[in-house]
């Protein structure tokens, strides 16, 4: 079974094309290109059966609920911003060195068993590596060139306190960016489907 998410809807000679995020293998994630149906929305996740004979390039699919294809349900909290995707899930950050040999995969990057690796612009989780934490945190969809990751983190909330926001000092982000010598980039927001508005769609 492969389990995608609609994350991009876009017109491409003459037919629309729906850009997916395939998070089966939360550790081997990627985006593929698919044709789904006229009327499937961004933020939507399908199940594709084996029966459907996928190639993670582009899939013709007049039917959804034919040729293996069905509507999945997921176990993360999915919203719709304006046009853009967001997830609501749970990343883990390793404690620094008790990875042994994973710890040039896993070292660092926050990591979610549902969504596989995301970015950290803002350095929210910069001292949870330190002994080990799990947070609760909100994903932007936003792609960037030749980055693995598309989905960053825009919200972060504390250990053990799920409604609790963590929050960057200035000083420390000051500090930061002097050290680095510019700002931190993050995606720019921008247009991702053809929803507009604030949606909460749940569970897709």
């Amino acid at each position: 079974m492969t389990f995608v998410i609609v994350c991009e809807i876009a017109e491409q000679e003459g037919q629309l094309v729906h850009k997916c995020y395939d998070y089966t293998i939360p550790v081997d994630t990627k985006m593929v290109k698919l044709n789904l149906r006229g009327n499937a929305r961004v933020g939507e996740c399908y199940e594709i059966g084996p029966d459907a004979s996928i190639e993670l390039t582009f899939l013709q699919l007049t039917n959804i609920l034919q040729n293996g294809v069905t509507f999945h349900w997921p176990d993360f909290q999915v919203n719709l911003i304006g046009d853009v995707l967001h997830i609501t899930t749970e990343v883990t950050c390793h404690k620094k060195g008790s990875l042994g040999v994973l710890e040039g995969r896993f070292g660092g990057r926050p990591f979610s068993w549902k969504i596989g690796f995301v970015r950290d612009p803002q350095g929210l989780l910069k001292e949870s590596y330190k002994i080990g934490k799990q947070h609760k945190v909100v994903l932007r969809y936003a792609p960037l060139p030749e980055v693995p990751e598309v989905f960053e983190i825009v919200e972060a909330f504390e250990f053990g306190h799920s409604d609790v926001k963590l929050t960057l000092s200035k000083k420390k982000s000051d500090g930061d960016d002097k050290e680095n010598g510019k700002k931190r980039k993050t995606a720019p927001k921008g247009k991702a489907g053809r929803n507009g508005g604030r949606k909460a769609l749940g569970c897709c």
